[in-house]
């Protein structure tokens, strides 16, 4: 209907993921996936990549670029989401989880100046990170608030719920 140059693979495919991945692996099949939304509508396909966006682990986690208390050779991401805190270790553009906080388990969070500290009810131990500067650090510690507060808020919901249906 649109031509051979409706579809195009770099519309839809950022440079940097297609440098990564075999380019004739996303030729064939991209145009595959694209053919089976034929006839869905815009509010259909969007709430099928939402659906497929809630499923990516890092999905509704909020990034920060810190660094360890103690020089690292790796880059230190502390990413912040509805389930606690989780610090990851940057190698070659790969992120990988390396400290969790949950919630649940965390006993403190504090800051003084650039200085963040996280520290849990299972070890105690004080792991502490530094920001670019101390609003960094003072925008972290209050998402990390009230990620917290909502955290708790849901719970008390939640078993508010449970009592309810007994």
């Amino acid at each position: 209907v649109h031509g051979l140059s409706y579809f195009r693979v770099e519309h839809y495919v950022p440079a940097r993921v297609m440098e990564k991945l075999d380019l004739s692996y996303i030729k064939e099949e991209l145009p595959k996936l694209h053919s089976t939304y034929v006839g869905a509508s815009e509010k259909e396909t969007e709430l099928e990549f939402l659906k497929l966006c809630q499923r990516l682990t890092e999905y509704g986690v909020h990034l920060h670029h810190v660094l360890p208390e103690k020089r690292s050779q790796t880059g230190i991401l502390l990413g912040v989401c509805c389930k606690g805190v989780v610090i990851f270790e940057v190698h070659n553009g790969a992120r990988t989880p390396v400290l969790r906080f949950p919630w649940r388990e965390t006993k403190k969070i504090s800051f003084s100046k650039k200085k963040i500290t996280l520290q849990n009810t299972s070890d105690g131990i004080k792991h502490a990170f530094q920001t670019d500067n101390s609003k960094t650090c003072q925008y972290l510690l209050h998402l990390c608030s009230s990620q917290h507060k909502f955290q708790l808020q849901m719970r008390t919901r939640q078993s508010n719920q449970d009592t309810q249906d007994i």
